[in-house]
């Protein structure tokens, strides 16, 4: 299932700079799948055949692995991949403070920007060798099939990308020969565009809604948080929202509980 909030404009409760968000869906959610997980927290995974939910980014990739046959073939691959999702989270770290706390006009963020494609390379320098020393396929990190890391690389790559297009490139979507971000790791690079057209790859990348149509962070981030200009301006037209499946449909959840989210929805 996937379950997409709408964080919308609030002005009943705005803070120091005149802006406010309503998170209410999420907030009541989260207070109804704590009963299933004390650790609820976003992003989580509600496996309804096992009656589970699972939070956490990593946690979420490594059962999603093991489940689709995505760790690897042996246990060293498995390792290999644990380690993978580990060091990517490390990396993920710096691109989230970044898209939330970057700067707020074109100086401070233009400096935000290069201090941030500056500040990721030591773990772009260290996944370069791995793919050098480790990998034996340029468009899979382990082994020569995909596993949960892939998907999590491909998208920190797929944002950084997308600050330096943004900020340093042509506006002409042309990779440069030029880029600052890619200098030093040609194997990355090389990844990057080989696994996005990998073939079973290829369709979600240039049909999916949630690839092409939703933007990668919540629309308060400074980047990331519009999917046409990279920046989110309160008040525009917002047409991802109001997709995705209601938590409340889900059968995993007790009827009591599907009433007080049913009751939230129609507050608001």
């Amino acid at each position: 299932w996937v379950a997409l909030y709408d964080v919308k404009e609030e002005t009943s409760n705005e803070d120091q700079n005149g802006h406010d968000w309503w998170k209410q869906s999420y907030i009541t959610d989260k207070a109804i799948l704590k009963q299933h997980n004390p650790l609820m927290n976003a992003p989580f995974l509600i496996d309804v055949e096992n009656q589970a939910v699972i939070a956490q980014s990593n946690a979420i990739f490594t059962y999603l692995g093991r489940a689709l046959g995505m760790m690897g073939s042996n246990p060293m691959e498995e390792s290999t991949c644990e380690q993978l999702l580990c060091e990517i989270m490390d990396l993920r770290d710096v691109v989230v403070k970044y898209a939330y706390n970057g700067g707020k006009d074109s100086k401070t963020a233009l400096e935000a920007a290069q201090k941030t494609l500056k500040g990721v390379k030591r773990y772009l320098y260290k996944l370069e060798l791995h793919m050098e020393k480790v990998a034996t396929s340029s468009s899979h990190l382990v082994g020569t099939k995909v596993s949960a890391p892939d998907f999590h690389l491909w998208e920190m790559l797929y944002q950084l990308n997308g600050v330096e297009q943004h900020f340093f490139l042509p506006k002409d979507g042309a990779y440069s020969t030029t880029s600052k971000l890619w200098e030093g790791v040609p194997r990355l690079q090389q990844y990057f565009k080989e696994f996005e057209n990998l073939p079973d790859n290829k369709h979600f990348f240039s049909t999916s809604f949630c690839h092409k149509h939703l933007p990668c962070n919540n629309p308060y981030a400074l980047f990331g948080s519009c999917p046409t200009k990279q920046t989110y301006e309160r008040g525009q037209d917002a047409p991802w929202r109001g997709h995705g499946v209601k938590v409340e449909t889900i059968e995993l959840l007790p009827t009591e509980t599907n009433n007080k989210r049913k009751a939230s929805d129609d507050a608001a």
